[in-house]
């Protein structure tokens, strides 16, 4: 049974978009744990971590010092959190293949957002936010390295670790391939439906 993790009651009704992270894992005391990073957004000189069951809080990429984390995000800076409206316009902005152009891992999924809220004409850019529901493609697998071996895990794997860690629900989502011969309109339509419930694997 997961173990969900919950935003607090008094944040009410957070609204909701869609994003995309890199993915990778490492060997924490010999067992694996998987990382988020965002596509672009850098704290610093490194990409922007996302920590399991911890509430993210939006940064400014320029250090702005007057830009606050308690005040972010501005209108005519890049600070935030971002998310996009769709699906379609995570394919539209080169996230469909789930694969970066240095062969790295995407994920998708759709997060809650809250706090002082900047809502734009694709998108949203927030304060705060949490991981909602997590979208996975069925031929993902990982590999870690221990000082003993090399352990590669399987997406079945993968979609339980995730959902324990963060305590959100992981869909692997069918039509999500390397090479799919499907069109994005069927992915974007699987990734839409909406949340009726599941099967016991945690599949729509």
């Amino acid at each position: 049974m997961m173990d969900e993790f919950r935003i607090p009651d008094k944040i009410g009704d957070p609204l909701v978009a869609w994003r995309a992270w890199r993915i990778s894992m490492q060997a924490v005391d010999g067992k694996p744990e998987l990382l988020l990073h965002s596509i672009n957004q850098k704290q610093g000189d490194n990409p922007f971590a996302w920590h399991p069951r911890k509430i993210m809080v939006g940064i400014c990429n320029k250090a702005e010092p007057d830009h606050l984390a308690s005040e972010t995000p501005f209108e005519s800076c890049g600070c935030g959190i971002h998310a996009l409206d769709s699906p379609l316009f995570l394919a539209k902005a080169g996230y469909v293949s789930f694969i970066g152009p240095n062969r790295e891992e995407f994920i998708w999924g759709r997060i809650s957002m809250w706090g002082k809220v900047i809502e734009g004409t694709t998108g949203i850019k927030s304060q705060y936010a949490y991981p909602k529901h997590f979208y996975i493609r069925p031929d993902l697998n990982l590999t870690y390295s221990t000082d003993k071996e090399r352990v590669e895990l399987d997406v079945w794997i993968l979609r339980d670790i995730l959902t324990q860690q963060w305590g959100i629900p992981t869909t692997v989502a069918k039509t999500l391939k390397r090479k799919d011969s499907k069109s994005n309109e069927v992915l974007i339509k699987e990734m839409e439906e909406p949340e009726t419930g599941g099967d016991e694997d945690g599949n729509r």
